[in-house]
């Protein structure tokens, strides 16, 4: 009898357990001050990608961006042809009210999709159709929101890595492999952790008049992911080389290696105007520099001695 007693007040127990843990219905981070909020039935703690996003957890009460996350196949829709169809990895639709639709799954019978988003023409509410339950966003349906609403907030994401180096932020761009990352951890040294902003994508905005640099949650090989941001200080367009250098940069220089290395949103006519009239703006506010280094710290008192020569 006492072994039947105790067993039925375990039973109680767990269950009193279970009731005390909280389901993760709602899902808000902050990206470069950008707010996107989810809510949904499902719980959010079932997606292998929600601890990614950490460090940007928000609880601001007027999101930009509010998504209703649905566990199903989208309804059937007359999508037509696609506007944008990157390598054919995704492909973006302009519908007939307006709204877009971006779509990187599966079509199933007449015109369903198992991972669609579809949201107004301006990026401020939608819903996400979502059959399987993986990953949440892919590091893929943020980006594509952040990007649109950066656009009109005069800003830009950026393939670079970035520091908060004596309270100003510093931004190395430049392509794969030419040493984002190597640049990371050689200030990992010399720096408090929290102020190394990423090792491959920062967010860039124009806010009261001076140009800031943010933190992303996208990082490349060294997990480095900071909500942190800063009043930009330089840009450097980085390069390998057998020497540590600096060369200044014209602003037509500036705005070509934006150009290049800036996240453009070629789907948006309006948004791709918006985006080359802040690479010509930062060009000519910004001090930017083609930097050759040599991965060691010797690079850095390089770079402290010319970025803040003025200060």
């Amino acid at each position: 009898m006492q072994l039947l007693q105790g067993y039925l007040q375990r039973v109680v127990n767990g269950i009193n357990k279970s009731k005390m843990v909280k389901t993760l219905n709602t899902f808000q981070i902050n990206i470069a001050g950008i707010i996107i909020r989810i809510d949904s039935q499902i719980d959010f703690s079932r997606f292998a990608d929600i601890s990614f996003y950490n460090g940007f957890i928000s609880r601001v009460k007027a999101p930009h961006c509010k998504l209703f996350l649905k566990n199903e196949l989208s309804p059937a829709l007359e999508l037509g042809s696609p506007i944008f169809n990157p390598a054919g990895n995704w492909q973006l639709f302009k519908m007939r009210d307006g709204k877009i639709a971006l779509n990187a799954g599966r079509v199933f019978g007449r015109n369903r999709f198992d991972e669609l988003i579809v949201c107004n023409s301006d990026y401020s509410r939608g819903v996400i159709y979502k059959k399987e339950i993986s990953e949440l966003f892919r590091r893929f349906f943020d980006q594509f929101i952040i990007i649109n609403i950066l656009s009109a907030k005069k800003g830009f994401l950026l393939h670079s890595s970035g520091v908060i180096w004596q309270e100003k932020g510093l931004c190395f761009s430049g392509r794969s492999g030419v040493g984002k990352t190597t640049l990371i951890r050689l200030f990992e040294k010399e720096t408090d952790r929290r102020d190394l902003l990423s090792d491959d994508r920062l967010a860039i905005r124009r806010i009261g008049g001076k140009w800031h640099v943010f933190g992303t949650p996208w990082h490349g090989d060294a997990p480095v992911a900071s909500s942190k941001g800063a009043v930009l200080k330089a840009l450097f367009f980085i390069r390998h080389s057998s020497r540590n250098s600096l060369r200044k940069l014209s602003s037509f220089e500036c705005c070509r290696q934006l150009m290049t290395h800036g996240f453009v949103p070629y789907w948006d006519e309006e948004a791709v105007q918006r985006v080359l009239d802040s690479f010509n703006l930062i060009a000519k506010e910004v001090p930017a520099f083609e930097m050759g280094f040599l991965p060691d710290k010797r690079i850095l008192r390089v770079i402290d001695k010319e970025a803040f020569k003025d200060s």
